[in-house]
């Protein structure tokens, strides 16, 4: 019988040590994350509409910015709602795309998009703003279409953000000047009463003064009395 052939045993896969690169399936699984977390966060013109028309409403821009006011003296702030967590499902539920975002990236986005906002309306007030011949070159024909082109939906983000105190600080001047303005007015009023008592007071010292001359009188009367009885 012919001699049996000895079976080779492979060796089992060595496992990488350190410094050396995975292997193709060890990179493959490595990628393999939630579809919120690859999302990079890039918003289309679209998609910025979606969110100014959320934020008219003024419980959902409450929910993310808050009211501004001090809850009342002995009752405990209410349980805050993350509103940027709102904000980031609406999208998703009105956007083409379905753009999926976390709350964090959803806030990182929109403070982008207000910055931008920011940044195109401070030059807009310079007297010098105006058309270039390189906006003409691209196609810009008017000032609306140059703040657009700089920051999307400009005007509609205008009218949600133009009047709030971190675009326009002397709105938060204005309102102010007008609070004390009140108070002023207030505290004339409650000096009125005083100007009563003083019109009291010279009430009073008319009415001595005409005792007084009564006086007078009746004493020069007893004077005369005494002369002519001396005469006589």
């Amino acid at each position: 019988m012919p001699p049996k052939k000895a079976i080779k045993k492979k060796a089992p896969p060595k496992k990488p040590t350190r410094g050396q690169k995975p292997t193709k399936k060890a990179a493959k699984v490595s990628t393999n994350f939630d579809p919120a977390e690859k999302t990079t966060g890039h918003l289309k013109k679209d998609d910025y509409l979606v969110i100014i028309d959320w934020l008219k409403i003024k419980k959902n821009y409450d929910a993310c910015f808050g009211t501004g006011k001090a809850p009342l003296v002995g009752r405990p702030p209410k349980g805050t709602i993350n509103g940027f967590e709102l904000m980031a499902i609406n999208l998703r539920n009105q956007s083409t795309s379905k753009i999926s975002l976390s709350s964090r990236q959803m806030k990182d986005c929109f403070n982008s998009y207000k910055d931008k906002y920011k940044k195109t309306h401070t030059p807009s007030l310079a007297t010098g703003f105006g058309l270039t011949p390189e906006d003409r070159q691209t196609g810009i024909q008017t000032i609306k279409q140059k703040l657009d082109s700089l920051c999307p939906h400009y005007q509609a983000m205008h009218e949600l953000m133009g009047n709030r105190a971190f675009v326009n600080p002397l709105y938060k001047v204005d309102a102010q000047k007008d609070v004390e303005t009140t108070n002023l007015s207030d505290s004339d009023d409650s000096d009125n009463p005083d100007d009563s008592d003083d019109s009291d007071d010279s009430d009073n010292s008319d009415n001595s003064d005409s005792v007084k001359g009564k006086d007078d009188s009746d004493n020069g009367k007893g004077k005369d009395s005494d002369i002519g009885e001396l005469v006589r």
